[in-house]
């Protein structure tokens, strides 16, 4: 059973390793295995970054637990879904479906009514699923990564 909560200083370098293993591992739709996509898109899948990402105050970080590891990582903040990976030996454990409602609640709480994100190729079913719906067409970004304006509503 996933076990949500903030991400502490401690996480920093779970944070990143957790990111970039996903980002490698899972999202070939996206990168196509392709080394300079993959480098460019983890590039600041840091641990400096993650300690910037836990400190900043708009931000907030969670971690997916699987026991003492982390197994998935979330960040929301300024009505948007920031981030949501998954390491690969955790997949289709519920992990990052639970980073998701805990973000969505998160959001609603701030008092947004409208939560936005930028869905990956790789996800973008996964958040349909989620009641998430397009926003606009894709967009290419750091240099052919394709991305996928999406909102929901949170007060439905």
């Amino acid at each position: 059973m996933p076990r949500v909560e903030e991400a502490t200083f401690a996480d920093a370098s779970a944070v990143a390793r957790v990111l970039r293993a996903s980002i490698a591992a899972l999202c070939d739709a996206d990168h196509e295995n392709r080394r300079d996509l993959i480098e460019r898109w983890s590039g600041n899948k840091t641990h400096e970054q993650a300690i910037a990402w836990i400190q900043d105050p708009k931000t907030i970080v969670l971690v997916s637990r699987a026991g003492s590891e982390i197994a998935a990582v979330g960040a929301c903040g300024e009505g948007r879904i920031l981030l949501n990976y998954v390491a690969p030996e955790h997949r289709f454990e519920g992990h990052s479906k639970a980073l998701l409602r805990r973000m969505e609640e998160i959001l609603r709480q701030k008092g947004t009514t409208c939560a936005r994100l930028t869905s990956t190729i790789t996800a973008h079913r996964f958040y349909s699923a989620a009641g998430w719906h397009d926003e606009g067409q894709p967009e290419t970004s750091d240099g052919d990564l394709v991305g996928y304006p999406m909102a929901k509503d949170l007060d439905a």
